[in-house]
Order: structure tokens, then sequence, then C-alpha cells
């Protein structure tokens, strides 16, 4: 018999893994090009709009996390470290 914990933690994933609707608005031009995309990838929109959103998501943290990432550098340092670069490719 599983314990609390272990219930409470299937609850949980199993929370993390639910599958949501999303309905969004666009024109039928835009839907027709979304739904030829999917085709040649070979998925459902559905699945596009899933990897569209990763992609989206993806993009979002990384941006957030090299803006606080800058926030807490040297603006001197990293100048200098881009001197060092440009150096370096202009060698080859």
């Amino acid at each position: 018999m599983p314990t609390f914990r272990q219930e409470i933690t299937a609850l949980v994933l199993w929370y993390e893994l639910a599958v949501h609707t999303l309905t969004i608005r666009i024109t039928e031009s835009k839907h027709a090009r979304l739904r030829s995309l999917a085709k040649a990838r070979g998925i459902s929109i559905s699945r596009l709009m899933d990897e569209l959103a990763t992609s989206a998501l993806t993009q979002y943290d990384t941006e957030t996390r090299f803006k606080a990432l800058a926030q807490r550098g040297s603006r001197k340092r990293g100048l200098a470290l881009l001197n060092n670069l440009d150096r370096s490719f202009a060698k080859d």
C-alpha cells in the first residue's frame, strides 16, 4: 500500500502531466499555413502548437536569464571579453 507521500507525489505528477486546452483566435489564412506546416512536419496542429509554445518559452527563459546575469556582471569586464573575442577571430 502506498504511503501518503507517494500518493501526493503521484497526484502532483499527474497534475503536471495533465493536458489543458487553449483556444486562440487567428485568421483563416494563418490557420491554413499552420495546418500546412504541421502536415509538412508530419505532426498534428496541437503538437505543432506545443512545440512552438516550448520554443517561445525557451527563448523567454534564455532572455530572462541573460538579463539577470547581465545585471550582476561588470560592463568593463564584459567589453574586455568581447574585445578578446574580436582579436581572436580577426587572426583567422
